[in-house]
């Protein structure tokens, strides 16, 4: 993947380590392994509204959300819009369009399980007033809790996806770029967490993650847990981004007592996760 994964100017992962000075074929060596680390906890704003509803200033998450990705081609004919009836068009960007709303559908089927749909990224070419959208580009992003619910949702997708390029006579490819397992965080950890709020006097209630973070990734090698703070109007990766101070202070404390907590916890941490896979 280091070799493969480029961003849109065609840089790989490993051109961009080794810009930094990092050396890509070394990668594995920082590999840390199952349990050489006690616990990790994380503390993030939640990106959602929920805390903020409840009035809460603390949330322990329980389960964090992974994404399917996938990256879509719609090929169809580019044509002049005055010039072509109807019923002679391959449409990309009308392909494309029953797509969206197929992955708004699929999701919405799965949402009592946590699960939802996004397409983030539409590229139309030529892009030009009058002439019939000739290819488009796409990016659909799924995310569960629920893994099982999640691939009923892309398996709607892929479906409606194969329906819809037989009916129009448009050519769909689609790319697998992402494809992880949610993550239910350690329940140990959680006691801790939860211990802290109360120690500092802090309300706190449990609550999911939709967004990916690192702990879902450190949880395949130690015990892991998060603490959530309010988001206002749950906006995020936006400059309107604003978590009060105050709350922001009440992390701080919370996460204090909770590293103090598991610093002092005796006998060995519960080692609840699986080994790495190549």
């Amino acid at each position: 993947d280091l070799h493969r994964l480029c961003d849109a100017d065609g840089v790989t992962v490993a051109q961009a380590m080794a810009a930094l000075g990092l050396e890509p074929r070394r990668l594995a060596e920082a590999r840390l392994a199952p349990g050489s680390v006690r616990a990790f906890v994380e503390i993030h704003v939640e990106q959602g509204t929920v805390l903020e509803r409840a009035g809460c200033p603390i949330g322990v998450v329980t389960h964090i959300a992974a994404p399917t990705r996938y990256q879509v081609r719609v090929s169809g004919e580019a044509a002049h819009s005055g010039a072509t009836p109807m019923n002679r068009r391959k449409d990309a960007l009308a392909a494309a369009a029953e797509i969206v709303l197929a992955v708004e559908r699929a999701a919405q089927d799965e949402a009592a399980c946590g699960t939802v749909g996004t397409v983030g990224v539409l590229t139309v070419k030529p892009g030009a007033m009058n002439v019939i959208p000739g290819d488009v580009e796409m990016g659909i992003d799924i995310r569960s809790i629920d893994g099982e619910s999640k691939k009923r949702a892309v398996q709607r997708i892929l479906a409606a996806m194969e329906e819809t390029a037989l009916r129009r006579g448009v050519k769909i490819t689609e790319k697998l770029l992402v494809d992880e397992e949610p993550v239910a965080l350690s329940p140990w950890v959680q006691e801790q967490i939860r211990w802290a709020a109360e120690r500092a006097g802090h309300r706190h209630m449990p609550i999911v993650s939709a967004a990916g973070h690192d702990a879902m990734h450190m949880a395949r090698i130690a015990p892991t847990g998060m603490v959530f703070l309010p988001s206002r109007d749950g906006v995020s990766h936006n400059p309107l981004e604003y978590t009060d101070i105050e709350d922001v202070a009440a992390g701080a404390e919370v996460l204090f007592w909770t590293l103090w907590r598991l610093a002092e916890a005796q006998g060995e941490a519960p080692l609840e996760v699986e080994p790495l896979t190549a």
